[in-house]
């Protein structure tokens, strides 16, 4: 599309179990941030239970494969491998000025700064897993990047995302309106119930996203539309166990017990920082642990 609008402009309605994909923009012209929207673009509606795909954009600034505007709902869906396809510009997968992104997954796209997830505006975004994104464009700019809004963020998995320098973090960039809670991301961020976690994905190498033995696990917070809703999958209820879970995807729930731990370093050749956090799962009937820690010689130390 030369005016920047991709496959569908939605005012209204509703699209379901739908595929977009392979929609091309190639000018800046159009779109609510400098032609957004490449395969859809929403001014209200909902999405559901949709794929969006391949769509792109090959000249510079906006790009977005999907954009949201306040009043809309976009739940349940996958946004994968869109983006830029040169090195200048931004906004690769969802740009969202208002409105709620729910229960998606956002994965293999690429641009500049939030070239996951552009943020601009008053929004909600809830149980999303945004994983395995790339930063293209610039050295530093991170897969989310909240620009100057007032979002709630909540129950989101933000992990393994890249730029071009490697050793640096390219997860998650929030401005001080932005509100993140009972969130996964490397590093995390201040907020209650977040962590900095291995979500333990199943088989993220094959794009199997769902949780394995995870501390995101029964670690999310409840909201008012989970317990007539399901995950991503569409198969399981959204609340499964003793809690929902972190992210796009509710893992199942076994009786058979399981238990292990996850522990993370702030990194240095010298003394560090370690978290160590407990996972246990299944049966946890009158179940009781406690920690032991020794030294490089066997010995206990506190």
């Amino acid at each position: 599309s030369a005016s920047g609008y991709g496959g569908l402009m939605m005012t209204g309605g509703l699209v379901d179990h739908c595929i977009v994909s392979n929609c091309y923009g190639n000018t800046n012209a159009s779109g609510g941030q400098s032609g957004a929207g490449i395969g859809v673009y929403m001014t209200g509606g909902v999405v559901r239970d949709t794929v969006i795909t391949r769509c792109s954009k090959s000249r510079n600034m906006g790009s977005g494969a999907i954009s949201i505007a306040s009043g809309c709902l976009v739940e349940r869906c996958r946004i994968t491998k869109c983006g830029l396809t040169n090195t200048n510009g931004e906004k690769g997968g969802v740009v969202i000025t208002g409105g709620t992104l729910r229960n998606s997954l956002i994965d293999g796209c690429q641009g500049g700064a939030g070239n996951a997830l552009y943020v601009s505006g008053a929004c909600l975004i809830e149980n999303c897993t945004i994983v395995d994104n790339h930063n293209n464009a610039n050295s530093t700019g991170n897969a989310f990047l909240a620009d100057s809004c007032y979002a709630d963020v909540r129950n989101c998995i933000i992990v393994n995302n890249t730029n071009t320098e490697k050793d640096k973090a390219a997860n998650l960039a929030a401005n001080p309106g932005c509100t993140v809670s009972y969130s996964c991301s490397n590093p995390a961020v201040e907020g209650e119930g977040n962590v900095n976690v291995d979500p333990a994905f199943t088989d993220p190498d094959a794009g199997d996203y769902t949780l394995g033995f995870s501390p995101c696990v029964d670690s999310a917070c409840l909201c008012g539309w989970m317990p007539s809703s399901t995950d991503l999958g569409g198969v399981n209820a959204r609340i499964l166990g003793a809690a929902p879970d972190i992210g796009c995807y509710e893992a199942e729930v076994s009786d058979e017990l399981s238990c292990g731990f996850e522990a993370v370093s702030d990194g240095g050749i010298d003394t560090a920082n370690v978290t160590v956090t407990a996972v246990v799962g299944g049966n946890t009937d009158g179940i009781q642990y406690d920690w032991t820690f020794k030294d490089q010689h066997g010995n206990v130390v506190k």
